[in-house]
């Protein structure tokens, strides 16, 4: 049992470390020189129409290709900061 206890404690704090910073992924992504729901659009337009030379920080997670990954890292920060992108004001 004791054996288990101390099993569990290692997976249930391995899992926690597991938490993503999200503020990494507040880009500028546009170069608009402000961080905002633009660079989310910007992002998806990379994905539909990649140009390379205007996409240059679209690849937001660093993974080498711009795809929803980045759209889910880029939205989570917008979130986190404080952003709505859904709402205009914001």
């Amino acid at each position: 049992m004791h054996r288990l206890v101390i099993a569990l404690a290692l997976v249930v704090t391995a899992c926690t470390d597991d938490q993503v910073d999200s503020s990494q992924y507040a880009i500028d992504t546009n170069h608009s020189g402000a961080f905002d729901c633009a660079d989310l659009d910007h992002v998806y337009a990379c994905i539909d129409h990649h140009i390379a030379d205007a996409c240059d920080l679209a690849d937001v997670n660093h993974d080498g290709v711009v795809d929803a990954g980045d759209v889910h890292d880029i939205s989570a920060a917008l979130h986190d900061s404080g952003h709505s992108c859904t709402d205009p004001t914001h």
